[in-house]
């Protein structure tokens, strides 16, 4: 009886114990480098955009998103539609995502402004050149950023009464 516990079941407990140990360590090891972003790798920026349920006939184009690296410049364009037989008066806001972006996006110009008028059948090109500052890596724990590779670059439009709602 005691030779069945030495050869077989302590070998088996001792397997049991350092299989366990490495798959806590490589489960670790996949849950950190999901949440590192690597800085040196692009990131990749995409352009979206809001408008509100009361500018029916408003359309908006955007560029596809782009990759690039940290301190590398981005241009984003949108073409503002108006096909309805309204003018319209919008109230515009810029925003990035994650909010933790948003004081690193640097705007180096921009012809977005806070308030627009479209008159029935005109369309707006407007545009933001920029880059994402490199002081991102000082200032931020890797780990800490639920996003690892992805920035998104919002306008938001709406008129008066829609930001009041």
């Amino acid at each position: 009886m005691r030779n069945i516990y030495f050869y077989i079941i302590l070998p088996l407990m001792v397997s049991a114990i350092i299989l366990v140990c490495f798959q806590k360590l490589v489960w670790e090891e996949e849950k950190l480098s999901s949440y590192i972003w690597h800085f040196d790798k692009p990131i990749s920026i995409k352009f979206g955009h809001q408008v509100g349920h009361k500018t029916l006939g408003l359309y908006v184009e955007t560029n596809d998103a782009i990759r690039v690296k940290l301190g590398e410049s981005f241009v984003g364009r949108y073409l503002v539609i108006n096909t309805s037989d309204e003018t319209f008066e919008l109230e515009v806001d810029q925003l990035a995502y994650p909010r933790s972006f948003r004081t690193y996006v640097r705007v180096l110009d921009s012809n977005i402004p806070t308030q627009l008028s479209l008159e029935p059948g005109t369309q707006v090109e407007l545009f933001v050149y920029g880059y994402v500052d490199p002081s991102l890596v000082e200032q931020t724990d890797r780990k800490k950023i639920t996003v690892v590779d992805q920035m998104y670059y919002k306008l938001q439009m709406f008129t008066k009464e829609e930001k009041q709602e």
